[in-house]
């Protein structure tokens, strides 16, 4: 359901809209927040007094304490100058895929989702994402929500992807054992759902009242290409998507699909 994310901080990702697109820097923070372990292994300090070093490499520095009764604990000294990272979804903007129709995403200016969107997200962790977001490598995470009786339409990426749902209600739409055959699933708080590459899917909110929640990421296996995260999300059926009343969850692939502007013919 990410529809793309960005592999340089100047590429604006897709859908959920992804990192490099402008949140405001804090001044007094530095947006290069993903620490390597070369960076942080030379911070760490010394093991405090009471205590001796037994291990030091490229890794991790290891301390140990003997007790009164000889018995040994062993725990990792901290480093200076490197510190927890926390925000709130309320400091982060609202956003929505630019590309897709504007009966689904609102009127909101750019990525701005505003109250008619069906769907929005606030990004969390990706590369290239400035404060309050967290820089990071090879994996972007947003918090996503789909407002009530609302259903997010049938599409897929190149990206792998996971779903943590932390509220709400809803069915899930996903493909079945052969081509053409879909299924639909249950979901509710604590439902986790992994998307293969180029897995088609979609999701509605069952509810009347109340948001559906969830954590989403993307990530890049060793294996994956490198660009993997510059390609965006697209629907199942370009056509159906044009209107809301013939965009579905998980349209039929078997009938075929359609373009914009030509009929579909009957069967």
């Amino acid at each position: 359901m990410l529809a793309a994310l960005a592999a340089a901080p100047t590429v604006a990702l897709e859908a959920f809209a992804g990192p490099g697109h402008g949140h405001s820097e804090n001044p007094n923070f530095d947006p290069q927040n993903e620490h390597s372990f070369r960076e942080i292994v030379p911070k760490l300090r010394d093991c405090p007094e009471g205590s001796e070093e037994i291990e030091r490499n490229e890794l991790r520095v290891l301390c140990r304490a003997v007790g009164e009764t000889d018995s040994t604990f062993e725990f990792y000294p901290t480093p200076e100058g490197i510190h927890t990272h926390i925000v709130h979804e309320r400091d982060l903007p609202r956003e929505i895929n630019t590309r897709y129709p504007d009966w689904y995403r609102g009127m909101g200016e750019g990525y701005h989702a505003d109250e008619n969107a069906f769907h929005y997200y606030f990004d969390l962790l990706g590369e290239g994402l400035k404060y309050p977001g967290y820089d990071a490598t090879n994996i972007y995470c947003a918090s996503f929500y789909l407002r009530p009786g609302k259903t997010y339409f049938a599409h897929s990426h190149p990206t792998r992807e996971f779903y943590y749902f932390f509220q709400g209600e809803g069915t899930w739409f996903g493909p079945g054992e052969t081509l053409g055959e879909h299924r639909e699933t249950q979901i509710g708080q604590g439902t986790f759902i992994v998307n293969p590459p180029y897995i088609h899917h979609g999701v509605r909110n069952d509810a009347k009242e109340g948001e559906l929640g969830a954590l989403a990421c993307w990530w890049r296996n060793e294996d994956d290409p490198q660009g993997v995260f510059n390609n965006r999300g697209l629907p199942l059926n370009p056509c159906l998507v044009l209107d809301e009343e013939t965009s579905e969850g998980y349209p039929d692939y078997r009938e075929g699909v359609c373009a914009p502007g030509v009929p579909r013919e009957e069967s």
